[in-house]
């Protein structure tokens, strides 16, 4: 018999008894938990030993999720009947039968009866869950009932694919020997000289032993090849976070009490969660993770639920929504901690992913939104516009890593700005975002990768922070920056600024070291400004003519460094206070107030030693 409970507007519970015939409920489309006992195996014991005992019945729960109105049918285990003479029944739902033999040290005792819950039609190949029966207890005197449930049951068990000693898909095996029938399940338990084939009449000799368990089920994406030809589901009724639990395991009884297996007549309940939820949700270690669509299903779109059956939302699964062109938008609810690698990549529609605050976002996978060359805006809701383009990640102020080619081909985020604690941004991250103009690299950066910023065409300035040591390859190649400033003891690998043509301005401060060919391609660079103890070769540059401005106070010049302002220009510009007459003997030109050059280098930013100090020892 069927009751709900109903707790405030969100949760409706359905409880299902024992009543010995088939039962049904039409549901509306949601999010549904199951959860199903087996009946215990009858039993009895004899001079006080703990022997004729009928198994426990399993336990199984698992949340099926609903996106049309669906009748289920619920048909609970019975527990068997017990027989001094003549045939002991099975309990209702594939318990076996047994035979008593005449006396009280010979009776005989059914098997449980499995419970489980049917899809659409009330047949033993529509079954979505089950747990099953115990098996009946031996003659007195006997050996104990096997448990059911749990993927294997006792005894000469059921597994999930096969029965064995008279057992059978659903139905526990039969038997004329007194002691105890097999118990119904996923497949019917076993049990002594058991078959198909109820008893009339007993066996000679008789033998007192328990029946066998047979199996519970839980039908999932993994577990569906376990289904014998015949199955009528299809995998849009797979179970998420599905288990089933033998009669010898602790499980919770539908009263809250723990236990270990199920006693008595068996249980089921079906409990409403909340609206169809079009996103498959995983429970690991009491919190939920995000596995991508149900099969079938692709929405325009995704609201992440923060909580599920009580249980924090934490993840998007690696992979999760990878290639699903239909996403315009993902809503992520603040209970986010981790969004996995390729998690959106290639979603080439996706436009926006908002969220009420990501403070508690501490990890975004490699290739997360690699390829969604629609997306404009990442972060607060506020800045949901499609006129403001806008990776906002301010607010994640435990993120630490923006892992390689995160955003890679995200071509219309125009600004991103990124949160004071993060440390490092993976190789590829922001490649090919052609249109973004700003971002805040902010002062904890340690690592910036490989091509992090490559083709970044509408980048025209970036302020690299003292914190950034290495300037790695292709870093701001074919970008659109326009004035770089190389901090003091860098260094700026090979091919850094490759082709970078717009870029007018290079700034070199004190212990610099620019590696060969690290403006490769830089055909239009106007000026190049050095400081102390700069090391340069002779092909960091390519073959420009620019002005190149000497901006220290010493003449040290290093052999290297020489050979690579000589292929820029025949003259330096050096300030009035210079002490030489030459610099890395090339011919200078004092930027005195009088001079005709003094309009150039008064045009020319220029830091004083002190001034130099103190930006070296804010990047320390």
């Amino acid at each position: 018999m069927a009751f709900p409970l109903i707790f405030c507007v969100f949760e409706a519970i359905y409880n299902f008894s024992y009543t010995g015939e088939s039962q049904n409920r039409t549901l509306e489309p949601g999010f549904y938990k199951l959860e199903v006992w087996g009946a215990n195996g009858c039993g009895s014991s004899y001079d006080y030993e703990p022997y004729g005992i009928g198994g426990r019945g399993g336990y199984s729960i698992g949340y099926l999720n609903l996106e049309e109105r669906t009748t289920v049918y619920i048909q609970v285990g019975g527990v068997g009947n017990i027989s001094i003479s003549g045939l002991a029944a099975g309990g209702y739902n594939g318990g076996g039968c047994a035979w008593g033999h005449n006396s009280d040290d010979s009776r005989a005792h059914g098997g449980g009866g499995g419970t489980d819950i049917r899809i659409n039609e009330d047949s033993n190949y529509s079954r979505v869950i089950v747990a099953g029966g115990g098996g009946g207890g031996g003659a007195t005197g006997g050996e104990r009932g096997y448990y059911g449930g749990g993927l294997t049951g006792g005894g000469n068990s059921a597994t999930q694919n096969s029965s064995s000693n008279g057992g059978d898909f659903f139905q526990g095996a039969h038997t004329g020997n007194c002691g105890g029938g097999g118990r119904g399940g996923w497949y019917g338990g076993g049990t002594y000289r058991g078959s198909q084939t109820k008893p009339t009449k007993g066996i000679s000799n008789c033998y007192n032993s328990g029946g066998s368990g047979g199996s519970g089920y839980v039908y999932t994406e993994s577990t569906a090849k376990d289904y014998p030809n015949g199955c009528k589901l299809t995998s849009k009724y797979y179970l998420t976070d599905a288990s089933t639990f033998g009669g010898y395991q602790q499980i919770t009884e539908p009263d809250g009490r723990k236990s270990y297996g199920h006693s008595r007549n068996g249980f089921a309940r079906i409990t409403y969660q909340y609206g169809y939820e079009p996103c498959n949700y995983f429970l690991i270690d009491n919190e939920f993770i995000v596995k991508g669509f149900r099969s079938g299903n692709c929405k325009k779109i995704v609201e992440i639920k923060p909580t599920l059956d009580g249980y924090n939302v934490v993840s998007i699964e690696n992979n999760a929504f990878k290639g699903q062109s239909c996403i315009e938008e993902v809503k992520l609810p603040e209970t986010i901690r981790e969004i996995g690698s390729s998690a959106f990549e290639n979603c080439v529609n996706l436009v926006r992913v908002s969220s009420a605050t990501l403070s508690k976002l501490i990890s975004i996978g490699d290739s997360a939104f690699k390829g969604c060359f629609s997306l404009n805006s990442i972060g607060v809701t506020a800045f949901g516009s499609d006129s403001i383009h806008i990776l906002n990640l301010s607010y994640c102020n435990s993120l630490k890593t923006i892992p390689s080619f995160a955003f890679k081909d995200c071509t219309k985020i125009v600004e991103v700005h990124l949160p004071q604690e993060l440390e490092n941004i993976g190789d590829n991250a922001f490649e090919n975002c052609e249109s973004l103009r700003h971002i805040n690299l902010q002062f904890n950066l340690k690592l910036a990768g490989r091509y992090c910023f490559n083709g970044c065409r509408s980048l025209k300035k970036i302020n690299i922070p003292y914190s950034l040591d290495k300037i790695r390859s292709f870093m701001f190649g074919s970008s659109g920056i326009e004035t770089v400033l190389i901090h003091s003891d860098a260094v700026v690998d090979g091919y850094a600024f490759y082709n970078c043509n717009y870029l007018k301005r290079v700034e070199i401060f004190d212990n610099a070291i620019v590696m060969p060919n690290a403006f490769s391609n830089c055909a239009n660079i106007q000026k190049v400004v050095v400081y102390e103890y700069v090391t340069l070769y002779d092909n960091s540059f390519d073959t420009i003519s620019s002005s190149v401005y000497y901006f220290g106070t010493t003449d040290v010049c290093y052999p290297s460094s020489e050979d690579g302002l000589k292929k820029i220009n025949t003259t330096v510009y050096v300030r009035n206070e210079y002490p030489s007459d030459k610099f890395c003997e090339i011919q200078i030109v004092k930027c005195t107030s009088g001079s005709v050059q003094s309009s150039k280098c008064l045009n020319t930013p220029y830091y004083d030693s002190v001034q130099r100090l103190a930006l070296r020892t804010q990047r320390k």
